[in-house]
């Protein structure tokens, strides 16, 4: 499984709701771009955004050995989604 991931479709304002639905799950979200995530259980994803392509770009930097990457990647996928549908 990959350890990079990219999202297109991401405008600056979805960027901002993605930022603030990563806070409110009690991640901490920390820099100006690029960023750095800090979730449950030592995961650490950085994440950086091309204004220009509309593409945000996570990369999963430290992660538990009984986390898979699958695990972390469909979480973030679901929040994806439901950005979609919002």
């Amino acid at each position: 499984m990959s350890k990079e991931r990219t999202y297109p479709g991401i405008t600056s304002k979805k960027l901002n709701i993605i930022r603030e639905a990563l806070g409110k799950s009690g991640n901490t979200v920390s820099g100006d771009g690029p960023w750095q995530i800090e979730g449950q259980f030592g995961i650490i994803l950085g994440a950086r955004w091309n204004e220009d392509a509309e593409e945000l770009v996570l990369t999963i930097n430290a992660k538990p050995a009984f986390v898979p990457a699958a695990a972390v990647w469909q979480r973030l996928d679901s929040l994806f989604e439901a950005l979609e549908k919002a």
